[in-house]
């Protein structure tokens, strides 16, 4: 199942952005402009010249909250004293008509061949407990699961779980 590398001047781009405003992801990857915002790498499966699914990441340094302060985050450091990285998975998601079939799989396998090409530590995502539809995959993919809290940018409260894959 072919997953490509996508941006603006991929020949598909058009395609790419019905897909993200068929599936309401638009707004977290794309600026008013219909480019990529600049810290995101776009990935896309594709079935017969079509975009049927899409996996979004970003490369970040890894942090934790510093105690006492609500404000302030440190990196962590890895062997070398350099912050560790990772790539957070923004936005995933395949058209329904196109589920069971792979292309989940596929982009999930493709962007854990990316983050190891970029020299991260990890890949991890955040999936809310109200949206479970790809736990399955990424279980079967090695993902390691772990429950937690978040809050979203309006204050509410959210339990879900992190998947997170060492490279």
């Amino acid at each position: 199942m072919p997953v490509e590398r996508f941006s603006a001047d991929h020949p598909l781009w058009d395609s790419y952005l019905t897909h993200l405003d068929r599936v309401d992801m638009a707004r977290w990857v794309v600026d008013m402009d219909g480019c990529a915002k600049p810290d995101i790498i776009c990935l896309g499966a594709i079935v017969e010249d079509s975009v049927a699914g899409h996996i979004t990441l970003r490369v970040q340094d890894m942090r934790v909250p510093v105690p006492g302060r609500d404000d302030a985050q440190t990196t962590i450091p890895g062997a070398d004293g350099l912050p560790l990285r990772e790539t957070f998975i923004n936005t995933f998601a395949v058209d329904v008509e196109y589920r069971r079939q792979g292309h989940g799989r596929a982009l999930q396998t493709a962007a854990i061949a990316l983050t190891k090409a970029l020299g991260c530590y990890q890949i991890r995502s955040w999936t809310p407990f109200e949206t479970p539809v790809n736990y399955a995959t990424m279980i079967a993919l090695g993902y390691a699961v772990h429950p937690a809290l978040t809050t979203t940018e309006h204050g509410r409260t959210l339990g879900g779980v992190y998947f997170i894959q060492t490279v």
